[in-house]
């Protein structure tokens, strides 16, 4: 009585003791356990603490797990049965390691020294798991059942990460916390009814998905500990004009060409993470150059781990060698450190770049930092910006790792503007040499995002009429699950988008902060500004009364520019009020942009400040402008050094013009820069210089009342002799 008694315990523990494994069985002669349905549960953080529960113990919504199936509710009211998580089979041998089992539950490999198939590691990570491995990937609310009819022995059922598909919903989220993993069971099942012919399990995973954000490295304090706002996709930004004009107006930072600028990202890895792949991307537009040295890397959030370049991450030089990205990665090594822990972890990377002499005036220059993570290998990296061809021409390839399109796939490109984080639109085009009548109509056809597929014969996206000044991106959007993008750039006007199949969720890409250089224009004139003069020279003083300096620069490609674009407005003015068309107006215009990029060229640390005796002199033409670029917003000075022939002489008077630099631009303009009396165009402050009207001390005019002097005090002389001999 106490044996039979004893046994009924046993097997009643067996059954109650199913949620936390390991399974166990007492065989009865002739049956079996027909099928195992495996259910993989997403249940709350805050649920998943509660399992696996004591034995004896019901679930949250009341009910008592048998071995058979259970309802949702058990675990929770938000628990859901996923699909997309992959399981794999291995059995327990009498020398009490497991190997790796056939679909009829049989060891893989008679002779282990000839054919070693030992599980060699958990956690996801699986060495040599030969491919006739029984295993399947479950699907929502039905899990996977295997056939278990010819099993028996100790099994465990492993979570093959790799092998896994899910994703989460958005398809940002990766399963981190779990419970009964692996799932240990001994077939056949039992009890206290006897065998169970079809038994279901239930291994437990809670979900979630890292934080990335990116921003000034001194936005980061106490106030705003994440710096920009990380809830808020770039993606969201380029769509989304609204949203991008907040950005133009609130967190452009405004710079001096040869700045430095630093920058923070900062990733949090959540608390049982189980990464198999981490890495950041950020490429840079062209006004930016990258101090690839000074990229660093700190942890936080959980004692005893320290990370070590070369061991655990690397960085590695991208775009320009370097000089316009980088890529951090963390190793297996580091992925051990960061996996699997108890607190979240916080890992902060900084680095700087130097605003550079490419910067355009007015136009932002930007950083864009993409963390690609997950549970399997990386494949894809971060959209590169690129300039059009000659033509203003930029086509997008779209291939696959595998070369081949299947049916109904498909792909969506939206073309952005990579210095403002915009979407490109019909307004942003640019007519350059193409007739009014072809510019017009592609503008009304002109699309930002094309859509390009299987059953199309060529796999391109081709934008035209884009400015040959901008750099642009071509960023893949509505993506299918289970891919990752890689883009390369080859010559201009040439993107390259290769898919790889992944089981990775989307990477995170944050909207970067972006910096921004301005300048002046100014025009030298008469006083009724009939007349503009050539020739004038000025320095450029700050608020601290120091001067602008710099290195000689070659403005050979300037002076080509500038008298290309000089003769045009000769052309224009040259021509009667009927003749000065829009068409004309607008070749000056796009001349002037090619004109203000060559002088970008020259801007290399010229913004150093110092004695008035190396400052830079700006030099009037003979359509009187000179300008200034790559200053921050900020009250300046003109010091006139030298005035035109015939005008006040600068060295013996003190001729200074007070300027301003604003975050829209230079604050007084009251002349048209290029087209004269287009005073709807203004763009440029006027510098007024008199005539000469009286002599000045020092010139000509001395001279005159020398010899005047001397010939009134000979005539007294004379006079005065005269008289004397007259007395006499």
């Amino acid at each position: 009585m106490k044996n039979k008694l004893f046994s009924i315990f046993t097997a009643l523990a067996m059954v109650l003791g199913i949620l936390v494994s390991p399974f166990t069985s007492a065989h009865a002669a002739d049956e079996v356990t027909n099928s195992v349905t495996l259910h993989k549960m997403l249940i709350d953080k805050d649920n998943l603490d509660q399992f696996p529960k004591e034995a004896g113990q019901e679930g949250l919504d009341k009910s008592i797990y048998d071995g058979n199936a259970l309802k949702n509710g058990y675990f929770g009211a938000n628990a859901k049965d996923i699909g997309g998580v992959y399981f794999a089979w291995a059995k327990k041998d009498t020398d009490g390691e497991y190997y790796w089992a056939d679909k009829d539950g049989n060891i893989i490999g008679e002779k282990k020294e000839e054919a070693d198939t030992r599980v060699k590691a958990e956690k996801g990570k699986y060495k040599d798991m030969p491919e006739n491995t029984y295993g399947g990937l479950t699907e929502d609310n039905n899990g996977f059942k295997f056939n278990t009819a010819k099993f028996s022995g100790t099994y465990k059922i492993f979570e093959i990460e790799s092998k896994s598909t899910y994703v989460g919903e958005n398809n940002d989220s990766t399963l981190t916390g779990s419970k009964a993993v692996p799932v240990e069971i001994t077939l056949p099942l039992v009890n206290e009814k006897g065998v169970i012919a079809d038994a279901h399990v239930y291994p437990k995973n809670t979900e979630d998905k890292p934080t990335t954000n990116k921003d000034f490295s001194n936005k980061f304090d106490q106030t705003t500990p994440n710096g920009r706002d990380y809830n808020t996709d770039e993606t969201e930004v380029q769509g989304n004009p609204e949203i991008s004009e907040k950005e133009k107006k609130e967190a452009w930072e405004p710079k001096n060409v040869g700045d430095k600028v630093d920058y923070t990202v900062k990733t949090t890895i959540p608390a049982n993470a189980r990464y198999a792949t981490a890495y950041w991307n950020d490429e840079m537009t062209d006004g930016l150059t990258l101090d690839i040295n000074s990229v660093k890397l700190a942890y936080t959030g959980n004692d005893n781990v320290t990370l070590t370049i070369d061991q655990d991450y690397t960085i590695k030089p991208t775009s320009n060698g370097g000089k316009q990205g980088f890529e951090l990665e963390f190793t297996p090594t580091g992925l051990e450190k960061i996996n699997n822990k108890p607190n979240e972890g916080t890992i902060t990377i900084t680095y700087s770049a130097t605003l550079n002499e490419n910067a355009v005036v007015a136009v932002p220059e930007s950083n864009d930092v993409n963390f690609f993570y997950g549970n399997n290998p990386r494949k894809g990296n971060t959209p590169k910006p690129n300039y059009p061809d000659e033509n203003g021409n930029l086509k997008v390839t779209k291939t696959w790792d595998d070369g081949v399109w299947a049916e109904g796939e498909s792909a969506t490109f939206r073309l952005v503007d990579a210095q403002t984080g915009k979407m490109v639109t019909a307004d942003d085009l640019v007519q350059g040499n193409a007739t009014k009548e072809d510019f017009e109509a592609y503008k009304k056809e002109f699309k930002s995002e094309q859509k390009i597929g299987y059953n199309q014969e060529d796999k391109t996206a081709t934008w035209k009429y884009l400015d040959k000044n901008k750099q642009y991106k071509a960023v893949e959007i509505d993506m299918t699950a289970g891919t990752e993008s890689s883009y390369e750039v080859n010559n201009k006007g040439e993107i390259v988008v290769v898919n790889h199949k992944t089981n990775n969720p989307a990477p995170i890409n944050p909207t970067e902060p972006k910096v921004v250089t301005y300048g002046a224009k100014f025009v030298k004139t008469n006083a009724d500004g009939t007349e503009r003069l050539a020739d004038a020279e000025f320095a450029v003083k700050n608020s601290e009364g120091k001067f602008l300096t710099g290195t000689a620069a070659d403005r050979t490609a300037y002076q080509a520019a500038q008298d290309a674009y000089l003769a045009k407005i000769e052309e224009y003015n040259g021509k009667k009020a009927e003749e000065q068309t829009d068409e004309l107006k607008a070749e000056i215009k796009k001349l002037e942009e090619a004109r203000d990029k060559a002088w970008n060229a020259t801007l290399k640390d010229m913004t150093q400040w110092g004695d008035k005796d190396n400052a830079i002199k700006l030099k009037s033409n003979k359509q009187g402008q000179f300008e200034i670029a790559g200053l921050a917003p900020g009250k300046y000075t003109l010091v006139e050094t030298k005035a035109p022939e015939g005008y006040v002489n600068a060295e013996k008077a003190t001729l200074e013009f007070e300027f301003e630099v604003t975050k829209d631009g230079q604050k007084l303009k009251n002349i048209d820069f290029g087209v004269k009396d287009d005073k709807e165009a203004d763009n440029a402050q006027q510098v007024i210089n008199k005539k000469v009207t009286i002599p000045q001390t020092g010139g000509i005019g001395s001279l005159i009342f020398v010899v005047a002097g001397l010939a009134i005090m000979t005539f007294a002389y004379t006079a005065y002799k005269k008289s004397q001999y007259q007395e006499a």
